[in-house]
């Protein structure tokens, strides 16, 4: 589903960035969601020169769920629960949504993608605004990461340590929620 941020996702987006270093450059998912976080967080342009959007960044596809709310579903929420969670790939059939490996396939050749653009243009920090699986997945290649999930304006840091070994990827979760006063 490709919803906007409401005003107080736009409000957390903001408080970003007196917070975050500079970048030398930054990926997009192209939902609305990560992109729009991702230029109130870092106070660029849409047309800035400093971003790309990566289609492989977008959130697994529901296929015929996609779009729908959990109040319109007609399948059982815990089997939706399920399939977020990476537990059962369980809609691909009946629904045609992406199975886990395709999703996992994806994300990865993305991540890969960028890695080889970064080194390609001699940026040394970069930014990923996504989606909570798409960032599980990520990790889960290249961490070994098979427990987690990120939450809403989660933050996390993934480094390469040892760049010139490549590889060497260090995870640091800054935050699970940033704290503003809703008022």
């Amino acid at each position: 589903m490709d919803s906007p941020l409401t005003s107080w996702g736009r409000k957390q987006a903001r408080s970003l960035e007196s917070v975050l270093p500079e970048f030398d450059h930054i990926f997009l998912s192209p939902l609305l969601r990560a992109f729009d976080t991702g230029l109130l967080a870092t106070g660029l342009s849409p047309n800035s020169k400093k971003l790309t959007v990566v289609d492989g960044l977008q959130e697994i596809d529901f296929g015929t769920l996609q779009g729908l709310s959990y109040y319109e579903l007609t399948v059982q929420f815990d089997i939706i629960q399920q399939h977020v969670r990476f537990e059962r790939d369980v809609l691909q059939g009946e629904f045609n949504a992406e199975t886990h490996h395709a999703f996992f396939q994806r994300t990865q050749k993305a991540f890969n993608n960028i890695i080889e653009e970064s080194e390609r243009n001699e940026w040394n920090r970069v930014a990923i605004f996504s989606h909570g699986g798409v960032l599980r997945s990520i990790l889960q290649c290249h961490l070994q990461l098979t427990e987690g999930r990120f939450e809403n304006t989660e933050i996390a840091i993934l480094r390469d340590e040892y760049p010139e070994k490549r590889g060497n990827w260090n995870l640091m979760r800054i935050t699970s929620h940033i704290l503003l006063d809703q008022g």
